[in-house]
């Protein structure tokens, strides 16, 4: 049996409880920034896309380990 994995990386989600995260201040470095490529972090759709697409008739992929990170694993 042959399956895709998605390894999402830094997102962008509210916290438990449905509680917003806070705001970052100005100054702040955030994580996402300094890592990744697009210098932001994903979102739930871009991963929900990605699993949409790789249940779709045209992904013709089997057994791949695919990064949805923003780059992260590229730099």
């Amino acid at each position: 049996i042959r399956c895709n994995a998605i390894l999402p990386g830094y997102m962008d989600v509210e916290h438990e409880y449905g509680t917003p995260p806070p705001e970052p201040q100005p100054d702040e470095d955030q994580p996402t920034q300094r890592f990744t490529p697009t210098y932001r972090p994903s979102t739930p759709e871009e991963i929900g896309r990605t699993v949409v697409f790789l249940c779709s008739p045209g992904a013709n992929i089997s057994g791949v380990a695919l990064p949805v990170d923003g780059g992260l694993l590229a730099a």
